[in-house]
């Protein structure tokens, strides 16, 4: 177990945590908060994603969702400077190139009541714009399982 707990500290460091402070205040995300503050969670919510737990939902409901969103897309960028540099990637055209994909993921009907897909069956759908040369999401929409792709990628 000591291992995971240093794999995980190893992980974490290279969050930069002063952008993450950042998003926080914007949005007052510790405003009234004692204990489990928004970087406990974010923490929580990483080590439950990488040791597939469920999630926080009670923090979750109560905390402001564009903190999480913001520092995604600060860490976005950040990996998206550090993989911009390949230079195996041989393509020669001016301007981004972009793949476009969608992934439909099961939930159980009982647990997830407001994402019904079929009549005993829940699920979203996550639709993903990839940056082929850096193979980074530039863009992902979560909808419910019964948006086209077609449709929902247009927009």
């Amino acid at each position: 177990m000591n291992n995971g707990k240093y794999l995980f500290a190893q992980v974490t460091s290279f969050l930069p945590a002063d952008d993450f402070i950042k998003c926080v205040k914007k949005y007052n995300g510790n405003y009234k908060v004692q204990h489990f503050t928004c970087w406990h969670q974010l923490m929580c919510m990483l080590f439950g994603q990488l040791s597939n737990r469920d999630s926080l939902s009670d923090p979750n409901e109560h905390r402001d969702w564009r903190i999480f969103a913001e520092y995604a897309y600060i860490l976005i960028a950040e990996a998206r400077k550090v993989c911009s540099s390949n230079d195996d990637f041989d393509l020669k055209v001016d301007g981004n190139i972009y793949a476009v994909d969608s992934t439909t993921v099961d939930l159980c009907l009982s647990v997830f009541w407001w994402a019904k897909f079929r009549k005993n069956k829940a699920a979203v759908k996550i639709h993903t714009q990839f940056d082929v040369k850096t193979d980074i999401p530039s863009f992902i929409y979560i909808t419910d399982g019964s948006v086209h792709d077609y449709v929902r990628m247009l927009v």
